[in-house]
């Protein structure tokens, strides 16, 4: 066999091998509801992910009404991103990871929920490769951003 032939059977193994993880049995651990505005694709892909451990409920929202959402709930501005997520009654704002949001659950904290700031790369949603630790906040209470809450 020739070097072309050897590459070429190499990815189409590999795109056989990738597809074959993807379609992994779900264990669905509870529901979510993810608010995102409209157009945005990284939220698009941010609630596919999590659909593979939770039933997502998608609601779009004009960029307005988002906005107005994320003030009335109190979500703290050096918190917010691009979408909000509901689980259990605790606000989760931005691209956290799922450890993250187990950790959350796990814990039963007393606190509103937790955030991370703009949309790292490497984090679930967004492209790219994670270049330093996600640092995740406590929202202890309406519009304040809270202690660490975790660093992954």
């Amino acid at each position: 066999m020739n070097k072309k032939t050897i590459i070429t059977a190499a990815i189409i193994i590999g795109l056989i091998f990738g597809f074959y993880l993807l379609q992994a049995p779900r264990e669905v651990r509870g529901e979510m509801e993810v608010y995102m505005g409209e157009n945005c694709q990284c939220c698009e892909v941010y609630a596919n992910i999590m659909s593979r451990n939770y039933e997502v409920e998608k609601k779009v929202l004009s960029n307005v009404e988002l906005g107005e959402l994320k003030n009335e709930w109190g979500i703290p501005r050096e918190l917010s991103s691009c979408h909000t997520t509901i689980i259990d009654d605790y606000l989760v704002e931005g691209h956290i990871p799922m450890e993250a949001i187990e950790e959350l659950r796990k814990t039963g904290k007393e606190i509103e929920g937790i955030g991370m700031a703009g949309m790292p790369a490497g984090s679930p949603g967004m492209g790219g490769f994670k270049n330093e630790p996600f640092e995740i906040y406590e929202i202890s209470e309406p519009n304040l951003k809270g202690n660490l809450f975790l660093e992954l």
